[in-house]
């Protein structure tokens, strides 16, 4: 019967672990053996290791794992002579508190709504909804009369789980963004586990204060004066997140498609969540380009009401279906956040075509750095003509993704950039980026870094100086490379 049912769920990882362990237990029986929870754990995490090795960096394997394991904890901790449904609060408790710090590793949140919503969905999924649609499956060829009803019974118990965990969300129990590093979270586990252990008053009084203290952590940020600029990897597109000590800003989200997917969901918004950011200050979408705007999509409610800037202003208020609509980048002034400059270098021309009417932002404080968007040749002829001055920088955005159509010699020779940096996919079809322009570059003196081949980029201005960092070029390795 296992087997059967964990066929019918795809053999996914919980499914294989769960039929392991009982084959394991069923095993000993007939051999007249003694074995225990751990004992089977232990077992069935070695036999699926062994025949898929690579679960060891699924996040499913390890949470799986560590789920038993807390079952094992609470009927250690828990005395025998409680009712079943005192067992199950607690271990519903032990596993709240215990999964809030591995949640916070995990997802980089924890949920407070984790307690009340796992009482009534798994009592509910386990002894009503998933018996009526496997038994409802069974019958379908058969009774089909009764296999309908049984889906309908099974679609109207999620239905009302789906709207009781909605109001749980709208009583203000909300996913708590978590930043705190590994150590941290690691501590915060010990002190849980030493709160629930049979220690003395004063050891769990001293866990408790610690716990306690823990909340008063806040992630790193940049210091006075200083900047960090993150740019992501996003596949073929540009989404950048800026940091100064109290501001933040996105310039532009990625590829997406509304309803489909969004490449600002995968990267920028974890990215936020680990920076300790809940919503940037500002919001710049570059152009109305699929590759730059599209992951505004699966945002665009929550982000709606925060200023938003773009070059195309048109196009973005229609794709995304605004109330407000955005402001022109090009006006736009001039402002200051925490000691650094950002400023617009707007075009004088009426651009026919989304890219050249890209938002430029020079930001600038002991360094400067310049996001030019999609522009080509001509814009990039006109920001030499009218704002050579302004142009020199220490990193350069390679515009248009380093197009053949983009990065004159003369632009190039204007900014003059240290560093410069590819956004694209890697093998994308239209073979950017183009030999002449790598070339370019690489006659100008600048070191190029490509996100399809580097990773993300980050960017830290400081008083120790200028440095990038690619997520794909570590520091250091556990293995070497011969």
């Amino acid at each position: 019967a296992a087997l059967v049912y964990a066929a019918l769920a795809g053999f996914s990882l919980p499914t294989v672990r769960a039929l392991v362990m009982l084959a394991v237990l069923l095993a000993a029986l007939q051999l007249r053996q003694r074995v225990n929870l751990l004992q089977s754990l232990s077992l069935a995490l070695v036999a699926i290791l062994l025949a898929d090795p690579r679960a060891v960096g699924s996040n499913s394997f390890w949470l799986s794992a560590g789920a038993l394991l807390v079952i094992a904890f609470a009927q250690f901790r828990l005395p025998s002579t409680l009712r079943w449904w005192q067992q199950l609060l607690l271990l519903q408790i032990f596993f709240s508190l215990l999964f809030a710090p591995v949640g916070a590793l995990v997802f980089n949140q924890f949920n407070p709504a984790s307690l009340p919503a796992n009482l009534v969905a798994i009592p509910l999924i386990s002894f009503i909804v998933l018996p009526s649609v496997l038994l409802a499956c069974l019958l379908s060829g058969m009774v089909p009369v009764i296999s309908g009803a049984l889906f309908r019974l099974a679609d109207r118990v999620l239905q009302l789980l789906l709207d009781y965990l909605e109001w749980l969300l709208s009583a203000g129990l909300e996913p708590v963004v978590s930043a705190y590093p590994f150590a941290l979270l690691l501590l915060a586990l010990v002190l849980i586990g030493l709160m629930m252990l049979p220690c003395g008053p004063g050891l769990r009084m001293a866990a408790l204060t610690g716990l306690c203290l823990l909340p008063l952590w806040q992630p790193q940020r940049p210091a006075q004066g200083e900047f960090e600029i993150f740019v992501l990897d996003v596949g073929m597109g540009t989404s950048i997140l800026v940091q100064t000590r109290h501001h933040s800003l996105v310039y532009d989200f990625g590829p997406g498609r509304a309803g489909v997917y969004s490449a600002a969901d995968w990267t920028l918004v974890p990215l936020m969540r680990a920076r300790g950011v809940n919503q940037p200050d500002l919001v710049i979408v570059s152009h109305a380009d699929q590759d730059h705007s599209g992951g505004l999509h699966a945002l665009v409610e929550d982000y709606s009401r925060l200023p938003m800037l773009t070059g195309t202003v048109d196009e973005v208020r229609t794709r995304f279906d605004l109330e407000r609509p955005p402001l022109s980048c090009h006006d736009y002034p001039a402002w200051r956040w925490d000691g650094i400059a950002f400023s617009f270098l707007p075009t004088a021309e009426d651009w026919s075509d989304t890219n050249n009417r890209s938002c430029v932002l020079l930001i600038e404080g002991r360094h400067r750095v310049l996001l030019p968007g999609d522009i080509e040749l001509a814009r990039e002829r006109e920001l030499v003509k009218n704002h050579a001055a302004l142009l020199g920088a220490d990193v350069l955005l390679v515009p248009h993704h380093g197009s053949a159509t983009s990065s004159s010699r003369e632009f190039i020779e204007q900014v003059a950039p240290r560093y410069a940096i590819f956004t694209l996919s890697r093998g994308n079809r239209w073979g950017f980026p183009a030999a002449t322009v790598q070339a370019r570059y690489a006659a100008a003196g600048a070191v190029s870094y490509r996100s399809d081949r580097d990773g993300a980029i980050s960017i830290s201005s400081s008083p120790r100086g200028l440095s990038l960092r690619a997520e794909r070029r570590p520091s250091r390795r556990i293995w070497r490379r011969w």
